[in-house]
């Protein structure tokens, strides 16, 4: 599986479709998809299907799930911009498979995310900076 599809106009229609959620106000914890308004999941498919990540993006649903996970415990302000920024993270085409992804600290990572001991926050910025570093 590649990211995207190795296209980059699938990107791009994603990217505008957050960015639309995103201009609208329209970007909300608490709920996958309900009247036009969503989470990260959400406004990102305009349902709550994990597993489309993997048909309509080329992206694993388990990093969905990671992805829908950080969003719920960031801060309203943050959890806001975190999807397009998600987005954005994942270069097109790239091995898009949950151990490419978190190759470079997977044990680390993972250990800490277990415990919780790091901020969802901290984890935001961890995982977009695996996301950008996948080849």
């Amino acid at each position: 599986m590649k990211a995207y599809h190795s296209k980059q106009e699938i990107k791009d229609f994603y990217l505008q479709r957050m960015q639309a959620h995103y201009d609208a106000d329209e970007i909300e914890k608490g709920f996958y998809w309900k009247g036009g308004k969503g989470c990260a999941v959400g406004c990102t498919l305009h349902s709550g299907d994990h597993a489309a990540y993997e048909s309509e993006l080329g992206i694993p649903r388990i990093i969905a799930r990671l992805e829908d996970g950080i969003f719920e415990g960031l801060s309203n302000e943050r959890a806001k911009e975190f999807p397009l920024q998600f987005l954005v993270a994942v270069p097109v085409g790239a091995a898009a498979d949950a151990a490419a992804y978190a190759a470079a600290d997977a044990d680390a990572y993972a250990a800490a995310y277990a415990a919780r001991t790091m901020s969802r926050a901290i984890q935001a910025d961890k995982l977009l900076k695996l996301l950008k570093e996948a080849s």
